[in-house]
């Protein structure tokens, strides 16, 4: 998966492990939670492409530039290396300590990387981080005032950079 071009169809759920769950290796079945009239049914035939997928859930702007560096990261951390583990595993073989760790940071990533942990997250964020950067600003100012001459050796410093 690791390309230059930026991937905008993150799978948050990886699709080399949809794919053990498929019998024809394109589809699987998903069950879904809400249904918009009791005649759907909540078990239906997914193709795996669009199945745990959310367009652009990793993708970010640097200036003008889209980069998905946190999919790649996701690959190259923990997809990439844990494909051989489950390969293993389907075919019953005892896993040793290396990969057992490499499953196990699989399985921990899995748990930080969805939608709904993403969800999490923010809230968090936008309920701790006022609190949190009003102390460390708060900190910051008490040295400053108790230690004025953090300011003029920081100034020193500058000037002797230049």
């Amino acid at each position: 998966m690791l390309t230059n071009q930026t991937t905008h169809n993150n799978h948050y759920i990886p699709q080399f492990y949809l794919k053990n769950w498929s019998q024809d290796g394109v589809s699987i079945f998903a069950y879904s939670l809400l249904v918009p009239d009791s005649r759907i049914p909540y078990w239906s035939r997914k193709r795996i492409k669009s199945t745990a997928v959310w367009n652009d859930f990793y993708t970010r702007n640097e200036g003008k530039k889209e980069i998905d560096d946190f999919e790649k990261w996701f690959d190259r951390e923990f997809e990439s290396p844990v494909k051989m583990v489950f390969n293993d595993l389907l075919k019953s073989r005892n896993l040793d300590e290396d990969k057992s760790k490499k499953l196990s940071r699989f399985v921990g990533a899995q748990y930080l990387r969805t939608p709904a942990r993403l969800n999490d997250l923010m809230a968090r964020w936008r309920t701790e981080m006022p609190q949190l950067v009003e102390d460390v600003l708060q900190k910051a100012s008490n040295q400053l005032e108790t230690n004025p001459q953090i300011i003029s050796s920081q100034l020193q410093i500058s000037e002797e950079a230049k």
